[in-house]
């Protein structure tokens, strides 16, 4: 063979490579496109669940009573660990920005 028909193979042979890693790498994209988008179907699916879930607990009262109780011990827990500050223990810079979140929330409600 000649250098030049060497050369034409060899350039055959990376155009068909660059091609197969192409398709692959789309394969690879299409593939991850669908798994988020049933990652996203299902975080929806549990949402709705977990909705109609709460509504259930808030419309029966003993359950709600429940409810309640557990959240209570679970932020009583989390204070004791040292995760949640109450406001007195924080600094201006600390105390200016909760209460800023407050006051957000609290125009969210109303």
């Amino acid at each position: 063979m000649r250098f030049r028909e060497i050369l034409y193979l060899f350039q055959l042979l990376l155009i068909k490579k660059s091609s197969m890693a192409k398709t692959k790498e789309k394969l690879e994209k299409k593939k991850k496109y669908e798994s988020k988008k049933l990652r996203k179907l299902q975080n929806q699916r549990s949402k709705e669940c977990m909705k109609k879930l709460r509504k259930q607990i808030r419309n029966d009262p003993v359950l709600h009573e429940q409810q309640k109780k557990r959240e209570r011990e679970r932020y009583l827990a989390r204070k004791e660990a040292g995760k949640i500050k109450s406001i007195c223990y924080m600094n201006d810079r600390e105390k200016r920005k909760v209460r800023k979140q407050w006051r957000e929330r609290s125009k969210k409600i109303i």
